[in-house]
Formats: structure tokens, sequence, C-alpha cells
């Protein structure tokens, strides 16, 4: 299963004026769609996810593959999907994820500045600081914004490590950890991942007797595996 962060702008989106089960099937396939774009579903997935029949979810996608005119993007006259090989292209996926992106690195910065307002800006200026003062700590600024940053994301990663269960290669994960941090990959979504294998691996040995050994963390950290569990529950046996 992939992972989508659902946009504000859907709000004012033309999707907002189609039919229920359409709008059902359109969060469907974006809760599916991976990080290029593609949801490798059919519509009887859909179907049974969606718990819908199969004639609904088949006309849902053909509202989607069909121009719209009310649609505030010329792509495409306004299609939203379009079928590939394996499923269904969300077409402007990745234009929205590249903004979503750097909107998220812009807030991420902004949050960190506040954070700390005794460091002193890319101009040299510090509150509550001589102009000499704020002059000679810009100097600096570069190396303590990383060193600050550096310190909060093994801090982070600890926290992942203490609660992974297979403790193999810290090193390989802390790396793999740090490089989705600082691509802009917010804490919470990356533990909401593992939070959904962790249940997966719960959901494996309770419910099918299958005891599976976890993949080792920075494999699961790596090449998005961890967006695959993002919202997978285990539910408990009646």
């Amino acid at each position: 299963m992939g992972f989508t962060k659902l946009d504000e702008r859907i709000l004012q989106s033309s999707i907002m004026a189609e039919s229920p089960t359409t709008f059902k099937v359109w969060i469907a396939l974006l809760a599916a769609c991976r990080e290029n774009g593609i949801a490798y579903v059919s519509a009887v997935y859909l179907s049974s996810i969606c718990h819908l029949p199969i004639g609904k979810v088949e006309d849902a996608i053909g509202r989607l593959e069909s121009p719209d005119e009310h649609s505030r993007s010329l792509a495409d006259e306004g299609r939203r999907i379009r079928r590939v090989d394996g499923g269904y292209e969300i077409i402007n996926y990745i234009a929205y994820r590249d903004v979503s992106l750097k909107d998220a690195e812009a807030e991420r910065k902004r949050l960190y500045r506040q954070r700390h307002k005794e460091c002193p800006d890319k101009m040299g200026h510090c509150p509550d600081a001589s102009a000499s003062a704020s002059a000679s700590a810009s100097a600096s600024l570069e190396h303590k914004e990383g060193e600050c940053e550096g310190k909060n994301i093994e801090s982070e990663f600890n926290q992942f490590w203490d609660a992974y269960p297979w403790k193999e290669g810290k090193q390989d994960a802390l790396k793999a950890f740090t490089s989705l941090r600082r691509s802009g990959v917010k804490l919470e979504d990356i533990a909401a991942g593992v939070n959904g294998y962790l249940d997966y691996l719960k959901h494996e040995k309770i419910k099918n007797g299958f005891n599976r050994r976890p993949k080792l963390p920075a494999t699961l950290l790596r090449n998005d595996r961890w967006k695959e569990y993002a919202g997978f529950k285990y539910q408990p046996p009646l």
C-alpha cells in the first residue's frame, strides 16, 4: 500500500462535486498511489476495499478517466487517471507531490528557525545581539544549524531503534533514516509506516500462524518500503 498526504487543495477541487462513490474510489486510489504516481490496483481490489459493487467501481473509474470541464488543471482536459500496465496513473500526482515536498521543507525550516531564535539568520542578524556579535556569529551559522539538526535526527532515530524488533546494522539504518529526514519526510509519516509494519508482522503471526522475520531496519527504511505499511492496523480475531 502506498501513502499520500491529503492536500488541502482538494477542498477547492471539482472532485468535491462528484458522487460519493466516485470520491471514495478517488481517495482509495490516492492512498494506494506509489511515489511514481501509479496505484498498482485493480477494479476488483478497489471493489473489495471500498465495499462497493464492481459495477459502481467501474463507473467511478470511467468518470475519473473522463474529461472534466470544471477542473482547474489543463492537463489531459481535467482527467484524473489513466490506465497503465498494472493499475492506474494519477495524472497530476508528481506535480502535487513536488509542490507538497517544497512546502513541507519550507515549513520545516521556518519551525527550525522559530525554535532557535538565539541563532543568527543567513544575513548574520541575531535577536538581542549587537551588530558585531551578529556578524561574528553568522560565520558559524551553517555549522550550528547542521549540528543541531544532526542531534535532533539522531535522537529521533534512537526512538525508532528502541522500538524496532530486529537490531542489526545500526549505522546503515541511521544513514537511511537521516537521508529520509533530510529529504523532508516527516517523522510522523515514518512512524506510521513502521508501526503499520509491526502491526502487519503481528497480524501474520497471530491470524495466519506465520512468524515472519522482520526486515533489516535499513531495508525497511530504504526505497519507500515503509510506505507500503502506513495505515495498516492489526485487527484481533473475534
